[in-house]
């Protein structure tokens, strides 16, 4: 069973929608989305990792920083990674929101993580639900328990997840597997996967291309 943290975390991620640019304003969320995300407020009672550190007992933690090179070791509780021209380094986070334009995110386990912006870059061995809203983002790793994608010109390589849902203009998606659902809205987007489900249950638009 998860602990309410992890729950809260979920809820949290789950309403976070898009941003092609940084400033953008609130937008609907869908069915299953409690609230949507705000970062200011989760990170109010978060220990200030704006230089970095250690977690200690899955402590949450928060960086609001510019220009930086940062690194945050231990095991984290709920992550929020806020700024410009950022290299940020989360070895393990019960769950991750980076925020932002020009930033880099590196680490190994995390779990429901949410990026939002323009240019951002993250890696990572494996992640929980992923929510990526923006333009230009790439995420990579070798694990995912779903994938959700909002926006412009990005793109996920991952191994096995369960779901891709994308919406938005030449996104693309590539996974080992995808063991239950593909569904993609907009046009000019690609998904490619090599096992799993046989075809698309939903796709709606233009000049949407799907390899398997």
């Amino acid at each position: 069973m998860r602990s309410n943290q992890t729950r809260r975390s979920v809820a949290m991620l789950a309403g976070v929608c898009l941003a092609v640019v940084v400033s953008a304003s609130a937008c609907s969320s869908d069915s299953n989305a409690a609230a949507k995300f705000n970062h200011e407020k989760a990170a109010e009672s978060a220990a200030d990792f704006s230089k970095g550190g250690e977690c200690t007992d899955n402590q949450n933690v928060s960086v609001q920083a510019s220009d930086a090179t940062i690194t945050i070791t231990g095991k984290c509780g709920e992550v929020h990674v806020a700024g410009t021209n950022l290299n940020v380094s989360v070895a393990q986070a019960t769950a991750l929101a980076v925020r932002g334009e020009n930033n880099t995110i590196s680490g190994d386990v995390w779990g429901p993580t949410s990026i939002e912006g323009v240019s951002i870059s993250a890696e990572a061995t494996s992640v929980g639900e992923l929510v990526v809203s923006g333009k230009q983002t790439s995420i990579k790793t070798t694990k995912s328990s779903s994938l959700s994608i909002t926006g412009e010109e990005n793109v996920v390589d991952t191994g096995g997840t369960e779901s891709v849902v994308v919406s938005g203009v030449g996104n693309s998606v590539t996974a080992a597997t995808v063991s239950k659902l593909v569904e993609v809205t907009g046009s000019q987007n690609t998904i490619t996967w090599t096992g799993g489900v046989e075809k698309p249950a939903k796709n709606e638009g233009v000049d949407n291309n799907f390899n398997r």
